[in-house]
C-alpha cells in the first residue's frame, strides 16, 4: 500500500504541482528562454556573466563558461517584459547591481557586453547572445623623445546598470615608456577627452583628443567601439599626430 502511494505521488501529484495543465490559464505558466551563445568567441572569452530581470526584479544571475556556449542554453522565466544583460571583462569593477565604476588612476576594463529588452509572451522565446566592445584602446607611439608618459583625462568614469556611460572623472597616466603604449578609455558622451605628454612632473603638451576625434568622424555611439592609433612625432617644437584605424590617413598637427 505504501509503495502504491509513493508511485501515485511521483507520477501524478508532483507533476501537477510543477507544471501547468491543459485546462489552466497558460499565460501564467513559466516560459523557456532559450539563449543562443554559439557565436561567442571561445578563444577570446572564458566566461560570460548573465543577468535576467523583469519589472519585479532580478530573476537570474550566473556565470556561463565557454564549454557552455551552446545554441540552446535554457532558463525558465515568467511571461513578462525582460531585460537580458551579458557581460565579460569588467576587471572586478562591476558592483552587485551591475554598475561599473573606474577608479582614478585605472584604465577602463576590457569590457564586452550587450543588453536586450524584449517581451516573453509564449511558451518559448529564443534570443542570441552577443558581446559588444565597450572600450576604445588608444594606441600611442611616440617618436623623438624617450621615457615619456601619456596621461588621458575624460568625463566618463564607467557605466550604469544598463550600460549607459556614467558622467565622472576619468584620469589615467601611463608609466614612462619608449615606443608604444596602449590605454583603454570608456565610451564618451562629449568631446572633453584630453591627452597630455608628460615628462617627469612637467606636462609638455595637451591635445584636445575628443575634439580631434570628433572632427575626424570617430563614432562613440557605435555598438562596438573601434581603436585609435596615434603616431606622435616630436620635431622642432611641433607635435605631429596621425590617426588611423577607422579613417586611414586622417591627421592633424599642433604647435607646442
Amino acid at each position: 500500500m505504501r509503495n502504491a502511494l509513493l508511485i501515485f505521488l511521483f507520477f501524478f501529484v508532483l507533476p501537477a504541482l510543477q507544471s501547468c495543465s491543459i485546462k489552466e490559464d497558460r499565460s501564467k505558466c513559466l516560459a523557456k528562454l532559450i539563449l543562443d551563445m554559439s557565436e561567442l568567441d571561445h578563444e577570446r572569452f572564458d566566461s560570460v556573466s548573465v543577468d535576467i530581470r523583469s519589472p519585479m526584479g532580478l530573476l537570474y544571475r550566473g556565470v556561463v563558461y565557454s564549454p557552455q556556449f551552446v545554441p540552446d542554453w535554457v532558463v525558465e522565466v515568467p511571461r513578462d517584459r525582460l531585460v537580458l544583460m551579458a557581460a565579460t571583462g569588467d576587471g572586478g569593477f562591476m558592483s552587485s547591481d551591475g554598475r561599473v565604476r573606474i577608479p582614478a588612476g585605472e584604465q577602463c576594463p576590457p569590457l564586452y557586453c550587450s543588453r536586450a529588452l524584449f517581451p516573453v509572451d509564449s511558451e518559448c522565446c529564443e534570443r542570441e547572445v552577443t558581446l559588444e566592445k565597450q572600450f576604445c584602446t588608444v594606441i600611442v607611439t611616440v617618436e623623438g623623445i624617450s621615457h615619456l608618459a601619456v596621461r588621458i583625462c575624460g568625463g566618463v568614469d564607467g557605466y550604469d546598470a544598463v550600460m549607459i556611460p556614467h558622467p565622472g572623472v576619468f584620469d589615467y597616466c601611463s608609466p614612462p615608456f619608449s615606443g608604444t603604449f596602449s590605454i583603454r578609455v570608456p565610451r564618451q558622451i562629449d568631446t572633453s577627452l584630453s591627452l597630455s605628454l608628460v615628462e617627469g612632473d612637467t606636462i609638455l603638451h595637451t591635445i584636445t583628443l575628443g575634439e580631434r576625434l570628433a572632427s575626424c568622424g570617430y563614432d562613440w555611439t557605435a555598438d562596438s567601439l573601434g581603436d585609435v592609433l596615434l603616431d606622435i612625432k616630436l620635431r622642432d617644437a611641433v607635435v605631429n599626430v596621425f590617426l588611423s584605424s577607422w579613417t586611414p590617413g586622417s591627421s592633424f598637427s599642433v604647435v607646442m
